[in-house]
């Protein structure tokens, strides 16, 4: 995979780029929502997806959060911490019954925080 300088862009761009990515990996008619107020959700589709796989396809409710931090600090642990904060402020807000917004089958966070794939290490530094 490329090493891309996601922190150039600003939330708007960041969002479109996701959008774009969402359209064409998941689905064409994936819905996207501008600013304000749009259930707790950055882009949503349901139905059959094209995505993980044509064999394998997801069927449902999918929710896709987009997390732009506009000042990484560089340090692994406190941008995980910033990341695993946006995460799971959005989740808790699928289970606020007073909200009433439809739980997801499917979830995806994407985020410009550099994260890391080993289990509890926090994030990664930038390679520079």
């Amino acid at each position: 995979m490329g090493d891309y300088n996601l922190e150039g862009l600003n939330p708007r761009d960041f969002q479109h780029l996701v959008q774009a990515i969402a359209r064409e990996k998941i689905a064409v008619g994936i819905t996207a929502f501008g600013d304000g107020r749009d259930g707790n959700r950055d882009l949503s589709y349901k139905g059959v997806m094209d995505y993980p796989s044509h064999e394998d396809r997801w069927d449902g409710y999918l929710v896709v959060g987009c997390k732009f931090n506009q000042h990484p600090t560089g340090e692994p642990s406190k941008d995980k911490a910033w990341a695993v904060k946006q995460l799971d402020s959005d989740l808790k807000k699928f289970l606020n019954k007073r909200r009433k917004l439809q739980k997801p089958q499917y979830y995806i966070f994407v985020t410009n925080v550099r994260l890391s794939s080993v289990p509890k290490t926090g994030g990664e530094r930038p390679s520079l």
